[in-house]
């Protein structure tokens, strides 16, 4: 909960003192009656009129120059950098025929393209930073970048302080993440995206509750978010505590998170191995169901919600589900 403190009063403190300005005495002389001060109306001409009078818009204006503000991915780009903004069309390994490509397909696509796709794991070029305008793009920006993790080819954009500064005044993250609060998980490092590119919510478990949601919703319906990413992670010990402990084994309030965590592990018959991804796809699917704003934005297609699992020993995130669709109740 919010809290407002107003700023305190500032008063003389002992040993400060303020000085006045001396009194003043003023000799009032006597005004005439205030009948004989009222001027006759002075009946103006139309030419006298100004046109601020009659339209402030046609009042001559001296020229200005143009102000240009920037784009929101181009905040904080180093020197002599530009940006490319990645739509979804056939030159983007993630798109094929106006739907989002499998992860695995994609993948052999950006590997075999001789063209240098956009946001492939050969496009390593510092100078040129990438944004996506829409959902599949977002998608193929993260599925690119964590590609260049696990080989080493990071490019870590958006990771100094020209970008810090620039982000003061206002952020325009292209992907929104529900993810582990595991340590690690350093979601932006997995994705090689730097400051401002993704909005984080981190709990246990990657499970969802009505604050997170509400996070979400921001996420997504107010800062843009092109993509809501669900991601778990392997010997979650989340998910592991809910699959072998009591709810009296564990100190305070841990036991909470198993609620959200048991109907996974009812799924796959207490595998906690699979039990991690099959929470991943039950999170994501209350996120698309439950929430009328990010339902609407599905609906909409202006986002998509994944869920993946990221393997701490190989540092892949492979994907489990893909929601691009959300039908209405009536079509159930």
């Amino acid at each position: 909960m919010s809290c407002y403190y107003p700023a305190a009063a500032r008063y003389p403190t002992q040993g400060q003192y303020v000085q006045y300005p001396a009194p003043t005495t003023t000799v009032v002389q006597q005004q005439p009656p205030m009948q004989q001060m009222v001027q006759q109306p002075r009946l103006l001409s139309s030419a006298s009129v100004q046109p601020i009078l009659m339209a402030p818009t046609v009042v001559p204006v001296a020229p200005q120059p143009a102000v240009q503000s920037l784009p929101p991915a181009a905040a904080g780009l180093p020197k002599g950098a530009s940006i490319k903004y990645v739509s979804a069309d056939e030159n983007n390994p993630s798109y094929a025929n106006g739907r989002l490509l499998e992860q695995g397909a994609a993948s052999v696509r950006r590997q075999q393209s001789r063209d240098n796709l956009p946001g492939s794991p050969t496009h390593h070029d510092p100078d040129v930073l990438l944004y996506p305008e829409d959902p599949i793009s977002a998608v193929e920006l993260l599925r690119a970048g964590n590609e260049r993790f696990v080989r080493g080819q990071v490019l870590a954009p958006h990771r100094n302080m020209e970008r810090v500064k620039n982000l003061a005044g206002g952020q325009n993250p292209f992907a929104a993440f529900l993810s582990c609060a595991d340590s690690r998980v350093p979601v932006e490092i997995l994705f090689d995206q730097g400051f401002g590119d993704i909005f984080v919510v981190r709990v246990a478990g990657n499970v969802s509750n009505p604050e997170v949601v509400g996070s979400l919703e921001f996420g997504t319906s107010v800062l843009g978010a092109k993509v809501l990413y669900v991601l778990g992670h392997t010997a979650c010990g989340a998910v592991k505590a809910a699959g072998t402990c009591e709810g009296e084994d564990v100190p305070g309030l841990v036991s909470s998170l198993f609620y959200h965590v048991k109907p996974a592990l009812r799924n796959v018959n207490g595998d906690v191995d699979a039990a991690v991804g099959e929470n991943v796809k039950l999170q994501a699917q209350q996120l698309a169901e439950v929430s009328p704003i990010i339902r609407t934005l599905i609906r909409q297609k202006k986002l998509i919600v994944v869920g993946g699992v990221y393997d701490l020993e190989s540092g892949q995130v492979k994907e489990v589900c893909q929601i691009t669709e959300v039908p209405s109740t009536a079509q159930k």
